[in-house]
Order: C-alpha cells, then sequence, then structure tokens
C-alpha cells in the first residue's frame, strides 16, 4: 500500500501466517500474497543441519574449548598473551543462542581460533600457577581438555564443517537479512547453497566422511533433502520447504531474470507456473470472462521470450 498498489506481500515466519492471513482478509481488494521469510526459512535449515549427529560431535568439542578459555583466569592469561604479541590472532569464545542456529559457523570458528592459544598455554608461567592449585580430580579434567586439544583431528574436524558446510548457510542468511534483498534473488540463494552444500560434501572425493566420521555425508545430505523444493511444491512430510510458488514468479516477472536463463532453470512447468501467476495477480473481467488475463499472458510470453 505504500506504492499506491493493489498487489501486497507480507513476509512473515512461520507462527504468524495466521496473523497475516487475517490481515489480508481485511483488504479484499488487494491481491495480498503472505509468503515465508526467507531469513527465517535458512534459519530453520540452519536448525536442521545443528540437529545432526555430525554437527552435534563438532559443536560438543567447541564448547569444550569454549567453555575453558571463558574461565577468567584462563582468559586474562590469553588477553596478557595477546597483549605481549605471543598470539597472533586474539579472538575470544562466544557464546551460542539456541534459536539462532545460523550462529553455528561463528561458534566453532570462534573456537577453532583459540588453537594457538591452548598450544602455549601449558608454557604459561600462570597456568602453571593455576594448575598447581587445583585439586586431583580438576587437575585430570584439565590433563583432558588439553590432551583433546593437542589432537590435530580436533580442529581439522572443526575447519571442514565451517569451510565445507557452514559458511554457506551464513552466507545465504545474511543475505536473506538485507532490506535491500529483491524477493526475486531468493530461489538463486537456494539454489546457489544447494550447490555449494554439494561441492561440500564431495570435497576431496570423501574427505568430509573422512575427517567427520563414515556416514556424515549421508546424514547431511539426507538433512538437506528434505527443505530443498526447487519447484516451489510444499514437499510432503513433516517439514516446509524453502521456496513457494510465489518466489519463483517474483523471478519470472524481475527485469533482470533474462540475465540468469542461461545459468538457472526453472524446475517446474513454466506454463502451468505463469497460469497460477495470472490466476493469482489479474482478476477475471466484469463479465466472468478471462479475457485480460489472456491479454496479459501475451504480452508476458512475448516479453519473456
Amino acid at each position: 500500500m505504500q506504492y499506491d498498489s493493489d498487489i501486497a506481500s507480507i513476509p512473515v515466519d512461520n507462527a504468524a501466517r495466521t496473523v497475516a492471513a487475517g490481515i489480508a482478509v481485511r483488504f479484499p481488494d488487494m491481491a495480498i500474497v503472505v509468503s515465508r521469510d526467507p531469513s527465517h526459512c535458512i534459519d530453520l535449515l540452519s536448525k536442521d543441519l545443528a540437529g545432526t549427529d555430525v554437527v552435534k560431535r563438532v559443536m560438543r568439542e567447541a564448547k569444550e574449548v569454549r567453555d575453558f578459555v571463558k574461565i577468567d583466569r584462563i582468559d586474562s592469561i590469553r588477553k596478557e598473551a595477546a597483549r605481549d604479541g605471543q598470539l597472533s590472532i586474539s579472538c575470544t569464545a562466544i557464546s551460542m543462542c539456541e534459536t539462532r542456529m545460523n550462529l553455528v559457523h561463528d561458534y566453532i570458528g570462534a573456537a577453532r581460533q583459540q588453537h594457538d592459544f591452548m598450544q602455549l598455554l601449558f608454557g604459561s608461567a600462570k597456568f602453571q600457577v593455576y594448575y598447581k592449585e587445583r585439586s586431583t580430580s580438576q587437575k585430570a579434567v584439565v590433563d583432558g581438555i588439553l590432551d583433546r586439544c593437542n589432537n590435530r583431528l580436533r580442529w581439522i574436524r572443526m575447519d571442514m564443517m565451517t569451510q565445507s558446510l557452514t559458511i554457506h548457510f551464513k552466507t545465504v542468511h545474511g543475505l536473506c537479512s538485507r532490506a535491500n534483498m529483491p524477493m526475486a534473488a531468493y530461489p538463486l540463494l537456494v539454489q546457489g547453497l544447494r550447490n555449494d552444500i554439494n561441492r561440500g560434501l564431495n570435497v576431496g572425493n570423501g574427505q568430509f566422511d573422512a575427517v567427520l566420521g563414515e556416514g556424515s555425508r549421508r546424514e547431511v545430505a539426507n538433512m538437506i533433502r528434505e527443505r530443498f523444493n526447487m519447484d516451489g511444491i510444499d514437499p510432503s512430510g513433516r517439514k516446509v520447504g524453502l521456496l513457494d510458488r510465489y518466489h519463483l514468479m517474483c523471478l519470472l516477472v524481475d527485469p533482470f531474470s533474462h540475465e540468469w536463463r542461461s545459468t538457472f532453470f526453472i524446475q517446474t512447468n513454466l506454463a502451468v507456473l505463469v497460469n497460477e501467476m495470472m490466476e493469482m495477480y489479474i482478476p477475471l473481467d466484469d463479465d466472468g470472462s478471462s479475457t485480460s488475463r489472456m491479454r496479459v499472458k501475451e504480452e508476458f510470453m512475448v516479453r519473456f521470450n
């Protein structure tokens, strides 16, 4: 309405769909589309990912590092080492909010950046004082943490997770959260995310499983397959898809969509999608005929082709 138009879009998260639908009913003379917010949808995918065993294993390792380096006295040693120039990277570990699963990448990445600090920690005089003050059981816990952090495979697992997988979720979520992101770009971002995930899962001819454990690739692939509905049709099952038909329609009418035709192929019947679009946005004539719809469709197809 702010553009004096008879067409409006209300992007919402799943919980607000009913409220948005009620608003749409109050404006019967407008074509109002209630769609799911893209950034919310991508975050749901991140939530799915964080629920897989392979990610949980790496998250547990990252949490152990995070919890240890956030101990006040340990963190003070890190800050002092940074001031003395002993650390080339001085990044603090961060906490994780379970309602913002797109932060998995930052959480693991921040834990990964503690590697150099963990390697020099045992040689610190202040740490030796801290260690001697611990009880026998507390020393055993610290010894276990240091031993596991001395295993280079722990850090390699974090690298594999962030570089081959979570970075793609973070990038797309950030783009979808921008106020100036055109809705027409969303199907392209979803396809790009799918392509990047596939490349990450197949990196190094089996390295994903070799580093993160046998079956890790299959587990992630099965998880993402449930939501990637490139035809815009809601998949059957418990989880909703990333795309609505509306998103594909936005791409069709975007004035720059022709630049993508040799790269991105809409994975649904184009004629059916165009008919759905006309029925949604072009009302029937006063006499009940579809003459106006057919005229607009013909004009659209001439320009589209």
